[in-house]
């Protein structure tokens, strides 16, 4: 019982953490229209940025070397600094959008949302249970306690980025202290130790940020912030996918490719894929009927509520596949998966939205993740047959 008890508490604090950046975009959808909404998406974007990096620079390197104690304080001191970089960011992009408090709070925000991801995951590797679970509840909780005042006083986007900067900070103070070294030197000897394995997963997830971050934002001077708004509130919906993903990621890497791309685990993913989308569709279209959200960028989102479905059932059996191929595959295969995906995703939303509006950006960016399903279950496909063939010789 008390390992089950164990393993619950565990399930739950990795949900928590998930659930923080996720219930500030779905609050800020259901509470900001479109043009506010906006501005938070570009303050909020260079966390998605500098949590890619953490995983390519420093998390999935250590996994794979073993995480080894003695360069715990050399993990510790890139992960500090990709906080700083990335928070430092959002700064600066609130500052250029004419907000910068609002760039403060969430530049905050951001730096301890990636020095918490980081502690996380070392925590989970080395089975440091006390610092999985507890930080994330008690930023959640302080995060929802944050909300509700400021549903009582008027929700406003400087009052919802305040509440996530005191849940940040709450997440990442109680996190697993560091054991900084003395000197920036150790990054560099961090860099070159793994670079052999981090070479490949940093050009992944450039790659990455560049279709799903870098060519959305092209759109932005052609849509406007509120249009703009809209069509990454689409990305906003798959949050409760990734509640459900992201915790897996450093289980996915510890358990063999035969195992996590089986038959059995792959019909898993498709159901539900095909839940998440369908109960996207239908919430969605829920909503549409609704007379109190009016003015609101979800409101707004409803009038595409099929394409949304799609995009998120499509999303969210690539990413699957895609998590299982760059920590058992990696090499030429994810470089050319990433390639392939850079150039559908420039192509499908940026023809999409000249096509059909803000629906074929959806429609585009949803073909995109198609073909990316596509290409890499056929790559794990035919890794684990090769493996399979290898062990038979």
């Amino acid at each position: 019982m008390k390992n089950l008890a164990d393993r619950l508490l565990l399930i739950w604090g990795l949900l928590a953490a998930s659930l923080i950046p996720t219930l500030v975009q779905f609050y800020a959808m259901f509470a900001l229209d479109p043009g506010r909404f906006g501005v938070l998406v570009l303050v909020y974007i260079p966390l998605s940025v500098g949590n890619s990096a953490v995983y390519s620079l420093v998390c999935e390197p250590w996994a794979v070397a073993g995480a080894p104690a003695k360069t715990k304080a050399d993990y510790d001191m890139v992960l500090f600094l990709l906080s700083a970089v990335t928070g430092t960011t959002s700064l600066v992009v609130g500052i250029a959008l004419g907000e910068p408090l609002v760039g403060v709070l969430m530049g905050v925000a951001v730096a301890c949302s990636v020095q918490r991801l980081g502690s996380r995951y070392a925590s989970v590797l080395r089975e440091r249970r006390r610092y999985i679970s507890p930080p994330d509840s008690v930023g959640l909780g302080a995060l929802a306690a944050g909300l509700v005042v400021v549903t009582a006083l008027g929700p406003t986007l400087m009052a919802i980025a305040t509440a996530w900067c005191i849940s940040a900070l709450v997440a990442a103070s109680l996190s697993e202290p560091m054991s900084l070294p003395a000197s920036f030197g150790s990054a560099r000897r961090w860099v070159s130790t793994h670079w052999s394995s981090s070479r490949v997963l940093l050009a992944d997830a450039a790659l990455t940020e560049a279709g799903t971050v870098g060519i959305p934002l092209l759109l932005a001077p052609v849509m406007g912030v509120a249009q703009f708004g809209v069509f990454r509130a689409a990305a906003s919906v798959t949050a409760p996918v990734r509640i459900m993903l992201n915790p897996l990621r450093p289980y996915l890497a510890k358990q063999p490719l035969a195992q996590v791309a089986s038959i059995r685990v792959t019909l898993l993913a498709l159901a539900f894929s095909t839940v998440a989308g369908t109960g996207a569709c239908l919430a969605l279209l829920l909503v549409r009927r609704s007379t109190l959200l009016e003015g609101s960028v979800i409101v707004a989102l409803s009038n595409h509520a099929i394409v949304v479905g799609l995009f998120v059932l499509l999303y969210s059996a690539s990413v699957f596949s895609y998590y299982v191929l760059r920590v058992h595959v990696g090499g030429g295969r994810l470089i050319r998966y990433r390639i392939l995906q850079l150039v559908v995703q420039f192509a499908g939303p940026i023809a999409g939205y000249f096509l059909g509006g803000v629906s074929g950006a959806i429609g585009g960016r949803a073909g995109a993740f198609g073909v990316g399903l596509l290409q890499s279950t056929t790559d794990l496909w035919r890794s684990t047959r090769r493996r399979l063939d290898l062990r038979e010789d």
